[in-house]
């Protein structure tokens, strides 16, 4: 008697099964999450907000030609296009750590987010900018430290204390701070466009 063709069918169909790439599970985008970075072109983004144009530059005129903006899972940001994710992960918030050969960015999205240029409020060389990020109230400050140890000694950050919808029902604000680190001064316009191009999602 012939022996049945089936085992044989079986062992190739595990055998292929097993050597077919698996997909990562898609990021998720709730507080405590991967940054969970994606790119758009800027020059098709449209991303709605006050100021902003068809390319999603808003006034922004400083943005360097080549950046793109940059999707989390709650804003999105205009940056250089080689911005790596480190990704980083938060307990209780939507955090990230960016970085190219430019510049590198930090950011913490949740309850417990707080100002990175707080206690250097009394340096008279900080100028405090209030402004209004994509509707919300925040503040926007650029510094030195020459004490940094990776190389990059400039810093500017935004901080708003309230980024949730006017009628969220949550027991506390929604914060976002989002800092800048770069070495070369002349990168400084640019650092601030960045900030200001912030919109969320």
């Amino acid at each position: 008697m012939k022996p049945s063709p089936l085992p044989a069918l079986l062992l190739a169909i595990a055998v292929c099964a097993a050597c077919s790439p698996v997909e990562d599970p898609p990021p998720t985008d709730a507080g405590g999450s991967d940054a969970a970075l994606t790119d758009t072109d800027a020059d098709d983004a449209g991303v709605a907000g006050a100021g902003a144009d068809e390319t999603g530059r808003g006034a922004d005129t400083d943005i360097p030609e080549g950046w793109i903006r940059h999707e989390t899972a709650a804003f999105s940001f205009l940056a250089p296009s080689d911005l790596v994710d480190e990704r980083v992960r938060g307990i209780d918030s939507l955090v990230g750590s960016l970085s190219c050969p430019e510049l590198a960015v930090t950011f913490d999205h949740g309850f417990y987010s707080d100002s990175s240029f707080a206690g250097r409020r009394d340096r008279p060389e900080l100028g405090i900018e209030t402004l209004e990020l994509d509707g919300h109230a925040a503040e926007l400050a650029c510094w030195d430290d020459d004490d940094v140890a990776e190389g990059r000694p400039l810093a500017c950050s935004v901080y708003a204390p309230s980024v949730g919808p006017a009628d969220s029902e949550l027991p506390m604000d929604v914060r976002l701070q989002f800092t800048v680190r770069f070495s070369d001064p002349a990168l400084r316009p640019a650092v601030r466009g960045l900030l200001r191009s912030i919109r969320w999602r």
